[in-house]
């Protein structure tokens, strides 16, 4: 077990826990969530009848719970068909519009041949910068989409994602951190400019602060913004 004297925050925990990672197989989770215990077996069995699921990531649903390990809400996905969500978790476009529906890493169980690329997106990208931290997943997925990696949808409700205070974003603040975390990977060359995802928080931030009808005049916006939620 490898332990900090002091807090680093959640990116660089992830980060020493990749380092000593290895195997046919991994998993991100951080210490306030938990999986359920039928998981694993799960898991060989779908890899077992993939067998070659080399850029491939499966992706599980999940509830909120809170302290007491009580459903607070079940399901992860905002989705009126669950027959397209697969398609679209898989497409950029949608991801810049809809959002990250990924809500952490530990939704996620990753084939061992890819550890070493996921490595390098947490050595090279955000360390030692301070300002990243918490955001690496938003990166993390978007570098996974742009370099083909393919996520495949398993509607097994096995994350558990505890709520409490300190993971419970001000939203105000959290579309600030992912424009400004947005805006650095960009001038850094490391993702391409994205109107997409520009528009979509403007058009959060108008509907935020009621202004209604500054969102209504881009109207198509406002529809594909709904239509990559819930479609």
């Amino acid at each position: 077990m490898v332990s900090h004297t002091q807090n680093k925050g959640v990116t660089i925990s992830r980060k020493d826990g990749l380092e000593l990672s290895s195997g046919d197989m991994f998993h991100i989770i951080d210490q306030d969530d938990f999986l359920d215990k039928k998981t694993f077996k799960y898991i060989l069995n779908k890899y077992e009848a993939k067998r070659d699921m080399r850029n491939k990531i499966l992706v599980f649903n999940g509830c909120k719970v809170n302290n007491k390990k009580d459903i607070v809400k079940k399901g992860l996905f905002k989705h009126f068909n669950k027959n397209t969500l697969e398609k679209k978790i898989n497409n950029l476009d949608a991801y810049f519009y809809g959002g990250n529906q990924i809500i952490t890493p530990g939704m996620l169980f990753f084939d061992g041949s890819i550890i070493n690329n996921i490595k390098k997106i947490y050595n090279d990208i955000f360390v030692p910068k301070e300002k990243f931290d918490g955001i690496d997943d938003f990166y993390l997925i978007v570098y996974l989409l742009k370099h083909n990696y393919y996520f495949i949808y398993t509607d097994m409700y096995f994350f558990n994602y505890r709520v409490h205070l300190n993971n419970q974003r001000d939203r105000t603040k959290a579309l600030k951190r992912f424009l400004d975390t947005y805006n650095i990977l960009v001038k850094d060359k490391k993702i391409e400019k994205n109107q997409g995802f520009e528009k979509r928080i403007k058009l959060i931030r108008d509907l935020d602060q009621k202004k209604f009808f500054k969102a209504l005049k881009n109207i198509k916006t406002l529809i594909k913004y709904i239509k990559n939620i819930y479609f």
